[in-house]
């Protein structure tokens, strides 16, 4: 019989394209979902997950086993960022499920921190776990990956969430490292999601630099991008102009970056 603690693989997927342009407008062919009139999702910011091993063997309490990887890479943020969770409108975790969330929370108030005003966990969101009896919630990569692209990416592009820090989680393990009795260690990586605006008012760009634009990247669009990201970040260091790749010499776990837009 399957325990209260066990998780349903949710059969699934989600990708996403980054990059530095924005996504293509609803009125132009091929254009994204992302696209939205009030503005754009873009990753502002990641901590780097570590592997974290409480010893948990119990391959059916997956939550428990990620619940550890979760709190340390959720307090890191916190505190590279000088944050606090007030400062999200949502700090959403892979698959956790039920068990795994308590942990998480508990793990987190004994460091001094209380998420559970903005707390959520894919694996609770993706089902009802009360209707179609999924024990602690769903779970697998296509969990979150389905909960991020379909459900917190739109909300993020509209507006609806000015800033999310996502946080994936994952087990290491294998049918041989679970015969073989070694424990089961979890690794969950931050990425903070925020809404950029479109910008209105501009100014208009002069004839003979609107006709160095190809039709395939509007000239609006262009300046909407370069507008939004100087608003919210600031302009950026002259070394990091045109790179979206942290440099070796960053020593902090947690990087805050140019924009990249999804």
């Amino acid at each position: 019989q399957r325990p209260l603690s066990a998780t349903w693989t949710v059969t699934g997927s989600g990708a996403c394209v980054i990059g530095a342009k924005p996504p293509r407008s609803c009125s132009l062919p091929g254009s994204s979902p992302l696209a939205h009139t009030n503005g754009y999702a873009a990753i502002t910011g990641i901590t780097t997950g570590k592997v974290i091993d409480f010893g948990f063997h119990d391959s059916l309490n997956m939550g428990g086993c990620m619940a550890p990887a979760a709190c340390d890479t959720i307090h890191r943020n916190l505190e590279d960022f000088s944050r606090s969770p007030e400062d999200y409108d949502a700090i959403i975790t892979g698959d956790l499920g039920m068990i795994g969330q308590h942990i998480l929370l508990d793990l987190l108030a004994e460091k001094g921190t209380d998420i559970s005003s903005v707390h959520q966990d894919c694996g609770l969101l993706i089902y009802d776990n009360q209707a179609q009896d999924t024990h602690s919630g769903g779970s697998g990569c296509g969990c979150a990956a389905s909960v991020l692209t379909a459900w917190l990416l739109p909300r993020i592009a509209s507006g609806e969430l000015k800033r999310v820090l996502f946080v994936p989680t994952g087990a290491l393990l294998s049918k041989v490292s679970f015969n073989e009795g070694v424990p089961v260690s979890g690794i969950a990586h931050g990425i903070i999601l925020e809404h950029i605006p479109r910008p209105c008012n501009l100014t208009p760009i002069a004839a003979n630099t609107i006709a160095k634009f190809s039709s395939e990247s509007p000239p609006r669009e262009a300046c909407c991008t370069i507008c939004a990201a100087s608003l919210s970040c600031g302009r950026p260091f002259p070394e990091k102009i045109g790179s979206f790749c942290p440099r070796i010499r960053v020593v902090r776990p947690s990087i805050a970056e140019i924009p990249v837009l999804i």
